[in-house]
């Protein structure tokens, strides 16, 4: 039965909680619905007791028909899902493929057949997807009960809506900074991938490493992942087990498994798979779920596919989290722009998201509440003495701060007027004034040394 909804401008959330887990969860499932309308969502809450993939893609169809509408569904627990399969030729001749298929549920009015059972089509597999083929929604799961490696369900769930938590309201974060790792077959891709994310960091904050015998398992592992980048883009050969790297003119390949993931547990919170079935949750301990719901404070959200195949031409995936947007409705707005290609279907139907997509990247979040913050200046003849209280004190997470200057007005951005002060200590004093000049200052507050917002 649903819970009720409360109302919020930002649009719907339905957030679908298996019944069997709900209990020992419930606490931090009721503190997400908290969190999330502090950014300004409506959410639901449904407590999904049993029922098909059908059943459950009908109620969200019904949520989305209403007058209220619906943005996106963040499905918890071990919920049914349906699997597609297709015949697909990436040049060695015609294959078959099957594979777990979250279009489904995003997909408000096309049509999904079965229509093919001779082999090697199987019954029961959906292998038509007709009519409007725009996704209405977005979906992303947070599926735990087989990722044994690193615990119990209810206790990674538990476990990751701490995590979830403390980066909504900032306790805890990444850096913001990006590595783009993209190996030999892709290594043509990087130039863009490391443009698309710079529109997120910036340009000088986003590493990236595409050299043909540059790109290697140990380099990533010990060199790259400690450096704690907050959103880490791969593209490389793998399976739903791990991920690799060709060495030596690729006389060699070398793979990084999860296990890795564990041991190192880097403070990366996002990663952009283009790992071939990377991103199979039906799989035991697969790579995007031990990534998202990693433990020490490690990981939030993997994209990427079920099967073979990957996210690319992804301008407007990008382009999408610059406006602000969330990961989901960018993901949404990146497959509608490009689902009327012929390729669709063998690249892009098996793209899904593992974790809570309602995030965003760290420069979008919205800031913490600062209180009894204050800022004052002082002028004497020749200079202003410029004082304010420590940020840590008033609910930021670094003392840094930024300070600018007009002469005429207050600067209203960051670019505005002329730098006075940038740094963590608690106090300034401008030098060199005119007597009898007015000076307008403004000052802005950071989370990571970099981003900076107003008080």
């Amino acid at each position: 039965p649903p819970l009720a909804p409360t109302e919020a401008p930002e649009g719907r959330l339905c957030l679908v909680v298996q019944e069997a887990i709900f209990s020992p969860i419930s606490n931090r499932v009721m503190r997400l619905t908290t969190d999330l309308q502090a950014d300004d969502y409506e959410v639901l809450v449904y407590r999904f007791e049993a029922g098909t993939a059908t059943e459950l893609r009908n109620y969200l169809i019904g949520l989305y028909n209403e007058a209220s509408s619906l943005k996106g569904a963040i499905l918890v627990g071990n919920l049914p899902y349906i699997v597609y399969e297709m015949q697909q030729d990436w040049g060695g001749g015609v294959e078959y493929e099957d594979f777990v298929c979250d279009m489904y549920y995003m997909d408000m009015n096309g049509t999904w057949q079965d229509t093919r059972t001779s082999s090697p089509f199987g019954a029961g597999k959906y292998d038509t997807w007709t009519g409007d083929t725009n996704l209405e929604i977005w979906v992303s799961r947070m599926r735990t009960d087989n990722l044994t490696s690193i615990g119990n369900a209810t206790n990674l769930l538990n476990y990751y809506l701490d995590k979830e938590h403390g980066y909504r309201t900032r306790s805890w974060h990444g850096t913001a900074k990006a590595l783009v790792y993209d190996d030999d077959d892709w290594s043509n891709m990087a130039d863009s991938d490391r443009n698309y994310i710079g529109g997120i960091y910036g340009l000088s904050s986003v590493a990236m490493v595409n050299s043909a015998n540059g790109t290697t398992a140990a380099d990533y592992k010990g060199n790259r992942l400690p450096l704690n980048y907050e959103l880490v883009s791969i593209r490389s050969h793998g399976y739903p087990g791990g991920h690799g790297y060709y060495e030596n003119n690729k006389q060699s390949f070398q793979y990084v498994f999860p296990t890795d993931y564990r041991t190192i547990r880097p403070d990366s919170l996002f990663y952009s798979l283009f790992v071939c079935s990377g991103c199979d949750y039906s799989s035991s301990d697969s790579l995007a779920g031990i990534l998202a719901f990693n433990t020490n404070w490690s990981g939030l959200l993997s994209w990427g596919s079920t099967k073979t195949g990957g996210m690319w031409n992804e301008y407007n995936f990008y382009a999408t989290l610059t406006n602000r947007q969330c990961f989901g409705e960018s993901f949404k707005t990146w497959f509608n722009s490009c689902r009327n290609s012929s390729i669709a279907p063998q690249w892009w139907y098996g793209m899904v998201l593992i974790g809570d997509a309602s995030l965003k990247p760290s420069p979008y979040m919205t800031p913490p509440a600062i209180t009894n913050f204050t800022f004052t200046a002082v002028g004497l003849t020749n200079n202003v003495m410029l004082r304010w209280k420590n940020p840590t004190l008033c609910g930021a997470q670094t003392s840094t701060v930024l300070i600018r200057y007009g002469t005429t007005d207050y600067p209203m951005t960051t670019t505005d007027g002329m730098l006075v002060y940038q740094g963590t200590n608690g106090w300034c004093d401008h030098t060199g004034l005119t007597p009898n000049q007015p000076y307008y200052y403004a000052i802005w507050l950071s989370n990571d040394g970099q981003n900076f917002f107003e008080p």
